[in-house]
C-alpha cells in the first residue's frame, strides 16, 4: 500500500474520458527547438528553428489560451537569459524580454523551469546561478515573476522567491517546492508577493518532492518524487483542494524514470517524459483501484509523441489551426518550420535526467552525428566534478556512464544544479558540444 502523505479525508475523483480538444496541445523540446502537437500525434509545428543542441530553447510552458513561452541564453553584455513569447494564433514570436543578472553573480542565469498563467500575462520563471566564489560554492536558485509580453526595450524587473524551485501556477496562485516537500503560495500573496506556507510532506520515509502540478479543478496532484530505493518518478494523489488534504493514489506507469508531468487544461489528459520519451494518456480514475506495484491504471495507452523529446508542457494551443494560419496544409515535422528551413544537421544532441544519483554514477544519452568519441564532464561551476567517455560506431544514440571523479564527495553535491557537457569528435576533425543541467541527489 501506498503511505499518506497527510491524514484527513480525500474527495473521490471522477475523470470522464473524452474526446481529446482540438484546443489542446503538448509543447517540448526536440534537437533544441520547442515544438507543438496535438495530443494525438497527428499534427506538429516547430515554433523554433534556429536552436541547437549547443544553444537550445529550454523548458516550454503553455497557458490555457494557448500562449507558449520558452527560455533560452544569448549574447548581450553578457550571456543573459531571454524569456521568448510565442502567439496562440500562429505560434510565432510576439516577445523576448531579457531577464536580470546581478552584478554579484559569476555565473550566467540557467533558467531551470517555466510556468505561465492560464490567462497567458505572468510567468514563474525558475532559475540557477552562481554567487562570488570559487567552484559556484554559493548557488542560488529561485524563481522570478515577469510578464511574458515583456519586450526588450523594457527588460523586466521581475519579483521573486530565493530558494524555492520548480514552479507552476494553479489559477493565480504558485505552486513549488523547497527540495524536500511542497509549498503552497498563501492566497492573500498571489501571485507577485513573497509567502508560502508548507502544503505536501514526504514525512521521513527518505523521499523529496521536486515539483507538482495541481489538476485545474484542485482535486487531483501529481507529484515529482525521488526516493533512495526507486530513484525519480510521479506519484499522484487526490487533493482537496491548494493547500488541503491530500492521499497517495498510484505511481504513474513510466519507462524507467519519470519527469515533467503536466495536466491537460481540462485535466482528462497528462503528459510527461521518461526513458521512452515525451508521452501522452488519458488520466487515470483516482477512485479505482491501482494496479500491481501500486501502479495507476491509466484511461488509454501512452502516446510516444516523441521519441527524443522532453520537457514536455500541456496548454490550450490548437495546432492545426496554428499550421493553417501559417500557410502550412500539412503538419509540420519537428525541426521544420513551414516555410522555413530544416533545423542544422551534424550536432550533437544530449537527452539526461533532470535529477541524478552521483554517488553511484549516471547514465545520459548522446546523439551523435556520426562515428566518432563522446567524451562527458559533469561541472560544478567551473570545476570538473565528474566525466565519463564512450565511442559512437556510426551517427546515433550512444549511452555515456558519468562517474564522480576521485576525491569529489557525493554529499558536497546533494541539491545542486550541475552542467553536463559533453562532446563529440569526429575522425575528421569535426567536433560538436552540447550541454544540459541536471541536480544532484
Amino acid at each position: 500500500m501506498l503511505p499518506r502523505l497527510l491524514l484527513g479525508t480525500a474527495a473521490v475523483l471522477l475523470v470522464a474520458a473524452s474526446a481529446a480538444d482540438a484546443s489542446s496541445s503538448v509543447a517540448y523540446t526536440e534537437g533544441g527547438n520547442i515544438v507543438l502537437a496535438s495530443p494525438d500525434g497527428a499534427a506538429k509545428l516547430a515554433v523554433t528553428t534556429d536552436g541547437t543542441p549547443v544553444s537550445p530553447y529550454y523548458t516550454p510552458a503553455q497557458a490555457a489560451n494557448g500562449v507558449t513561452v520558452a527560455a533560452r541564453q544569448e549574447q548581450f553584455d553578457t550571456m543573459r537569459a531571454v524569456l521568448h513569447a510565442y502567439g496562440a494564433k500562429d505560434g510565432r514570436q510576439t516577445a523576448a524580454n531579457v531577464m536580470p543578472r546581478n552584478a554579484l553573480f559569476t555565473d550566467t542565469v540557467m533558467p531551470i523551469r517555466l510556468d505561465i498563467a492560464p490567462d497567458g500575462k505572468a510567468v514563474a520563471f525558475g532559475y540557477s546561478t552562481c554567487g562570488l566564489g570559487g567552484g559556484c560554492i554559493n548557488r542560488t536558485n529561485g524563481y522570478w515573476l515577469t510578464f511574458a509580453e515583456n519586450g526588450p526595450a523594457d527588460p523586466s524587473r521581475p519579483q521573486g522567491s530565493t530558494g524555492l524551485v520548480a514552479p507552476s501556477f494553479h489559477g493565480n496562485r504558485i505552486v513549488s517546492s523547497d527540495t524536500f516537500k511542497i509549498m503552497a503560495q498563501e492566497a492573500v500573496n498571489a501571485p507577485f508577493n513573497d509567502g508560502h506556507a508548507g502544503w505536501i510532506d514526504p514525512g521521513t520515509a527518505g523521499a523529496r518532492f521536486w515539483a507538482a502540478e495541481v489538476r485545474p479543478d484542485g482535486k487531483a496532484v501529481a507529484l515529482e518524487f525521488s526516493s533512495p530505493s526507486t530513484g525519480f518518478g510521479v506519484v499522484l494523489a487526490s487533493a482537496d483542494g491548494l493547500g488541503g488534504a491530500t492521499q497517495l493514489k498510484c505511481f504513474l506507469p513510466a519507462a524507467g524514470e519519470a519527469t515533467d508531468v503536466s495536466w491537460s487544461p481540462d485535466g482528462s489528459m497528462l503528459a510527461w517524459a521518461d526513458d521512452g520519451g515525451v508521452k501522452v494518456a488519458r488520466a487515470p480514475d483516482l477512485s479505482a483501484p491501482p494496479a500491481a506495484e501500486d501502479k495507476c491504471v491509466m484511461g488509454s495507452t501512452p502516446r510516444v509523441l516523441s521519441a527524443t523529446g522532453t520537457d514536455p508542457n500541456f496548454g490550450g494551443a490548437d495546432v492545426r489551426a496554428m499550421i493553417a494560419a501559417r500557410g502550412g496544409s500539412k503538419p509540420a515535422e519537428p525541426g521544420v518550420d513551414p516555410g522555413g528551413d530544416p533545423v542544422p544537421a551534424g550536432e550533437v544532441a544530449l537527452k539526461a535526467p533532470k535529477q541524478v544519483k552521483v554517488k553511484r554514477g549516471f547514465k545520459a544519452t548522446v546523439t551523435a552525428p556520426g562515428a566518432g568519441e563522446v567524451v562527458a564532464k559533469l561541472l560544478r561551476g567551473r570545476k570538473v566534478v565528474g566525466s565519463g567517455r564512450a565511442a559512437a560506431a556510426a551517427a546515433g544514440p550512444v549511452k555515456v556512464r558519468v562517474k564522480l571523479r576521485r576525491g569529489v564527495r557525493a554529499r558536497s553535491l546533494r541539491g545542486k544544479a550541475l552542467t553536463l557537457r559533453v562532446v563529440w569528435s569526429g575522425g575528421s576533425g569535426d567536433s560538436s558540444t552540447a550541454t544540459a543541467t541536471v541536480r544532484a541527489r
